[in-house]
């Protein structure tokens, strides 16, 4: 078995964990970078690694919360996040769709970066909930603000939550209405995501090195 396959297990145990509701997000993706069995290209095939998993992690919250999702809500920020999807894409994905276009150093950075704004986020949390629920509820520029900053930071390290929730907490859902909303958000936002990483999967396996060697 291979030594970093057991910390793989722990980071996939505590992303469900954060799926949960546990604050423990912040530290899957850099715990699964560092234990990447493969150390040049880790953070790139950590992100996605972690993409199917997220995906699996959505339907089955679905299957839960499906009847009390308000799908209004939903779909008001979605065009703009198939819009940072795409943008993060043109950062993840080169012009001929075959190389991450960012370095290994500048994906590791910016995940540290968000990482960051994650710990900064939960140590305000009661300050910025507070003003959240006394903020008027979000209009249609600002849910296509929101929806665009979280299609490029989830395309980029699957961190828009704290986004999201500064999007969904003005609107003082019910408990159960709010977990089903975001799960939903989430939901089609990991699955919009799917089209890139699956196009620059296929891209590198046609140029890597095995696959010009069978073609041969």
């Amino acid at each position: 078995m291979n030594h970093g396959t057991p910390w793989i297990a722990l980071s996939v145990f505590l992303l469900g964990m954060a799926k949960g509701g546990f604050p423990i997000g912040t530290v899957v993706l850099p715990l699964l970078i560092l234990v990447w069995p493969t150390p040049d290209g880790a953070a790139r095939a950590a992100v996605s690694f972690m993409l199917p998993v997220l995906c699996l992690m959505d339907a089955i919250a679905m299957a839960f919360y499906r009847r009390h999702v308000d799908w209004l809500r939903v779909w008001r920020p979605l065009p703009a996040t198939a819009v940072g999807i795409a943008a993060g894409s043109v950062l993840f994905v080169s012009a001929d769709r075959s190389l991450l276009a960012v370095s290994e150093r500048t994906l590791r950075i910016c995940i540290g970066s968000v990482g960051l704004l994650f710990v900064l986020n939960h140590l305000a949390r009661r300050w910025l909930q507070k003003r959240l629920e006394r903020a008027a509820q979000p209009g249609l520029a600002t849910a296509q603000a929101y929806g665009l900053a979280a299609g490029v930071t989830s395309t980029l390290a699957h961190a828009a939550g704290p986004i999201m929730s500064m999007y969904f907490l003005p609107m003082r859902l019910p408990k159960m209405e709010y977990v089903a909303t975001t799960a939903a958000f989430f939901w089609i936002l990991n699955a919009l995501k799917l089209i890139p990483f699956v196009a620059c999967g296929a891209s590198l396996r046609r140029r890597s090195p095995s696959a010009r060697a069978r073609r041969s």
